[in-house]
């Protein structure tokens, strides 16, 4: 198994300048995923690990070897593609088998190795197959097994479900994530869903414009954003963001959204939000933190009041979007606790769960 490190890792065509000097430590038998918005660098990055894209500057470490100049063949890693790449002509054995042969490997290890992955992938009764007689499922997970046979240090997936329908993509993401605690190899996946992201990965690395904006486990980026960007990007639905201004009262501090909303600030967050009182700062709070009030709420609780402009229910829960200002913002509450468009919902914000950002830099305060 093997480490990989980038170190000021940058990447330009001609002028422009798309990867802009980031830093990843990726450890022994770790499952990272590279996720973000489309043009973000995360593929150029990934292709830059496996030697198919020219490094501008910076440097590419696999354990103790530098592979800047290293063809990709001389890096032992495997990819595995978005569009499977596989031999029309050759059968599901033949494909696997193909860089063993190139690599000059006997017939007996070629065998013992495409075996045992076809078993561990259950594609073993596919093997006389060709593509053509596959479903997207099936050609993935022969696309993986290609991989696999190699044996490499690290895996490099790059989007390898985007082409199946949501259904399968479900259903391989569980196989790639059995995979992965079987073989334990070390792998860097690369994803524009952050459902997939949060659903693989050890660690997430959120890119925005080649830049990484947050390095965390899944629990750690959901609940705990650095910026504005990575709040509004992970989660489905994402977060509520909202421009609102901080202000002392008597008894503590105040949430200002909107006239008559003034959301309390709870005790054990004053300090951390005292320097920016007076100032204009971004309020986000999650769906699933704004709760559904059956009753009339008790004296001094937060609270908001509004008229429903849209219902979506979803069977386990409901959601239900308002206005705020001239901000649409999401609840995320009980099934049929609001049963139509129009209706006045009293909902109880979890100010526990509240963050507030910098508006000026984007960053967590």
């Amino acid at each position: 198994m093997a480490t990989v490190t980038l170190r000021s890792l940058y990447k330009s065509y001609d002028e422009t300048e798309v990867v802009h000097g980031i830093d990843l430590q990726v450890a022994h038998h770790e499952f990272v995923v590279l996720v973000g918005p489309s043009g973000c660098g995360k593929s150029t990055t990934l292709r830059m690990i496996a030697g198919l894209e020219d490094i501008t500057r910076g440097e590419i470490w696999i354990d103790d070897t530098l592979v800047n100049e290293l063809e990709p063949q001389h890096r032992d890693i495997a990819m595995v593609f978005q569009d499977y790449a596989l031999y029309p002509h050759m059968s599901v054995y033949q494909n696997m088998a193909f860089s063993l042969q190139y690599r000059g490997y006997d017939k007996a290890e070629i065998r013992r190795r495409v075996t045992e992955a076809a078993d561990v992938l259950s594609i073993s009764e596919l093997l006389e197959r060709r593509p053509k007689q596959l479903s997207g499922g099936q050609r993935q997970r022969v696309a993986m097994g290609r991989a696999m046979v190699r044996d490499p240090k690290v895996f490099l997936f790059d989007e390898p479900l985007s082409n199946l329908d949501a259904k399968l993509r479900v259903s391989m993401r569980g196989e790639i994530k059995k995979l992965h605690r079987r073989v334990a190899t070390t792998s860097i996946y690369v994803t524009h869903d952050q459902v997939e992201a949060m659903t693989l990965a050890d660690r997430i690395v959120i890119m925005n414009e080649g830049n990484i904006e947050q390095i965390g486990a899944p629990d750690e980026v959901y609940s705990k954003p650095q910026s504005v960007f990575v709040a509004g990007f992970v989660g489905s639905p994402t977060m509520n963001l909202l421009p609102a201004e901080l202000s002392a009262a008597d008894d503590g501090l105040i949430v200002n959204l909107d006239r008559d909303i003034r959301l309390p600030v709870p005790p054990a967050k004053r300090s951390q939000y005292a320097d920016f009182v007076g100032r204009r700062v971004v309020f986000g709070l999650r769906p699933e933190n704004i709760l559904w009030s059956p009753g009339e709420p008790n004296d001094g609780a937060a609270v908001i009041r509004r008229t429903a402009d849209e219902i979506e229910p979803l069977g386990s829960d409901t959601l239900v979007f308002f206005s705020v200002g001239d901000r649409e913002v999401i609840g995320r509450l009980p099934p049929n606790s609001v049963r139509r468009i129009g209706e006045t919902v009293t909902m109880l914000p979890e100010m526990d769960a509240m963050h507030l950002f910098d508006p000026a830099s984007g960053k967590a305060i």
